[in-house]
């Protein structure tokens, strides 16, 4: 809220609109890059053109957004800082393109983790593949994205907090580093 965000979404006359010019502009990109985006690169241009006199500033003002959430990753140990630079600079107009699928293939198995304190588990950023399905809305995605990126960025903030536990005088808590393989229940 206090990005932005939601004042963009608020404010927008036609969210679709906004939507499909997101797309348009980071699809660009990603075609550029050779990924397959599912979109009509000739019709995104024009759109781009067409809509950039009504949208560009909601357009960089979302973009701001997603630069600052991928900020916050950073600060809290999702991502490296060296990572964070390359994104910006490979993908300067990114919005989430989550694909559209359907119940039974959501059911698979697929969508979201169980780590309740790691200090290695994110998917908020993830390898783009590319892929011809329907792209869900940028905006909505943006939101799962940082709802996402806060349980996890505060749970990582967590787990490094109690790991820093052992380097109290004495040790008061018996803290002990578990070795590759092992799990806490095993101790």
């Amino acid at each position: 809220k206090d990005k932005g965000l939601v004042n963009v979404i608020r404010n927008v006359d036609d969210i679709d609109a906004l939507d499909q010019y997101l797309i348009a502009r980071h699809g660009q990109t990603l075609a550029g890059r050779g990924i397959e985006t599912g979109r009509d690169l000739a019709k995104d241009a024009e759109l781009i053109r067409d809509l950039a006199p009504k949208y560009e500033e909601q357009a960089k003002q979302v973009t701001k957004y997603a630069q600052d959430l991928l900020d916050y990753a950073t600060d809290s140990g999702l991502i490296s800082p060296e990572l964070n630079r390359k994104l910006k600079e490979i993908y300067p107009d990114y919005v989430p393109f989550n694909r559209i699928f359907d119940e039974l293939e959501k059911s698979g198995g697929y969508f979201g983790g169980k780590a309740v304190a790691s200090l290695s588990s994110q998917n908020i950023v993830q390898r783009i593949q590319g892929s011809a399905r329907d792209i869900e809305s940028p905006l909505a995605s943006l939101l799962a994205k940082t709802h996402d990126a806060f349980l996890q960025g505060e749970r990582n903030k967590a787990a490094r907090l109690l790991a820093s536990y052992k380097n109290l005088p004495g040790n008061p808590f018996n803290l002990t580093e578990l070795s590759s393989g092992r799990s806490a229940a095993h101790t």
